[in-house]
């Protein structure tokens, strides 16, 4: 189970079908949770207090393994909290070749 949801690697059609249910999870649980603050009176935060670990899931679950197979160090990933250069670096992990270990 956890190499299926932690994987050591994700090829770009991995990637790419893993990003779009996460995608749609978030925005579904987003849209579901929101309105919630004023039909029910929920506080404010308890939606952030499920929100945010959802968000943050996809760093290990998503492109963490996508560098890995890129062979870059999962580092660079803190370039995604940098607005306008994270919109570069989620494209580069769609299209940047996976690396070659032809030894």
């Amino acid at each position: 189970m956890n190499k299926l949801l932690f994987p050591e690697t994700l090829t770009r059609l991995q990637y790419l079908i893993r990003f779009l249910i996460w995608a749609f999870v978030f925005l579904v649980v987003s849209a579901l949770l929101f309105p919630m603050i004023k039909a029910f009176g929920i506080p404010d935060w308890l939606p952030f207090v499920i929100i945010v670990p959802l968000f943050l899931m996809r760093f290990p679950c998503l492109d963490i393994p996508r560098c890995r197979d890129m062979g870059w160090s999962p580092w660079r990933l803190l370039l995604l909290l940098v607005p306008i250069v994270n919109l570069f670096m989620v494209l580069s992990l769609f299209v940047w070749p996976p690396q070659r270990d032809d030894a």
